[in-house]
């Protein structure tokens, strides 16, 4: 099951019916069932009445569900299942996209579809903190996708990779996305710019705050990322996916890198884990932030620490604040 995260507040005609043709593809490429969802809880924003809204759960849970009907008489209910919705009694981002994720992960949802960079008033609901606190929240992995994209292209996808301590469980999630879709994958490690790098392995098991002292020369390094990324590629081909392999040297910042190689190779979905491990964190940064927020084409996020670090039930566990619709 694919959840398509709306926002039934947004008047953006537009844009809306844009979200739902995506939503509507993307389900008959991964031929899943797409089922809305939308979390609201204590509305403190101007109502379509011009009212202010300071009412709790209770009084704005009608107004919300009526809302979400005409949404989704307007860009067509057909193809979709039942909508969900996750109300509770707080305004609070991190928390609503908790419940997302937590109800994404008790779904066993196979991914989260968010829209990003909405434009004004209540469309802030579903601006980029919405959806970076969904990214680090959520075992199940979240599909951002700008306004800026136009018709989705998912013949090829790109794998960018630190060769983190989860990057192989990972890799077999992107396989998965690749067979769904019928997929080319092209797998990318970025080597950055600095005067000396210590072996990857040796730099993931260093304790916090501490550096190595046995350096390697940029040769070395390069040799070893060419190896793991055949490694992975030799995966991928076992499977019969058609695999191409990208390394970039002496890269200044990851995130222009990644997006660069994403539209020399034509590539239309970009698939990154999100601070899988001591290298993301040590040099790359907020990498999938910067990407999320500049691609032109899908981007699959996959929080792998979340994911793979602490396997358990899904959580069976209901918020006190919140119920479903």
């Amino acid at each position: 099951m694919l959840l398509w995260a709306i926002d039934p507040l947004s008047d953006n005609t537009k844009s809306q019916h844009e979200s739902a043709e995506r939503a509507r593809a993307l389900g008959a490429a991964l031929n899943c069932e797409v089922r809305p969802v939308y979390v609201y809880g204590r509305l403190t924003g101007i109502g379509p009445s011009g009212t202010a809204w300071l009412e709790g759960v209770a009084a704005s849970r009608g107004i919300v569900q009526e809302r979400v009907s005409r949404f989704l008489k307007r860009v067509g209910a057909k193809g979709f299942s039942k909508p969900a919705g996750l109300f509770l009694d707080s305004n609070s981002t991190q928390l609503r996209a908790q419940e997302l994720a937590d109800y994404a992960q008790r779904s066993r949802a196979w991914a989260i579809l968010c829209e990003t960079h909405a434009r004004h008033g209540l469309d802030r609901f579903f601006l980029g903190s919405f959806t970076e606190a969904l990214m680090v929240r959520s075992r199940v992995p979240v599909l951002s996708v700008n306004p800026g994209v136009a018709r989705l292209r998912l013949e090829r996808i790109l794998f960018a990779t630190d060769f983190g301590p989860y990057s192989q469980q990972a890799l077999r999630r992107v396989l998965e996305l690749c067979r769904r879709l019928g997929a080319e994958l092209v797998l990318m490690h970025a080597i950055p710019r600095i005067s000396s790098l210590t072996a990857l392995s040796e730099l993931a098991t260093v304790p916090q705050g501490m550096l190595p002292t046995r350096a390697l020369p940029v040769s070395a390094i390069r040799e070893e990322s060419e190896r793991k990324l055949q490694v992975l590629a030799g995966r991928a081909e076992k499977q019969g996916i058609p695999t191409q392999t990208v390394l970039c040297l002496d890269s200044e910042h990851i995130p222009e890198a990644i997006l660069h190689e994403a539209k020399a190779r034509k590539v239309g979905l970009i698939a990154l884990e999100t601070e899988s491990g001591r290298l993301a964190s040590a040099l790359m940064g907020s990498v999938s932030r910067q990407v999320v927020r500049l691609s032109p084409v899908p981007v699959w996020t996959l929080r792998s620490r979340l994911a793979f670090a602490r396997r358990a039930r899904p959580s069976v566990r209901k918020s006190p604040l919140a119920r479903a619709a």
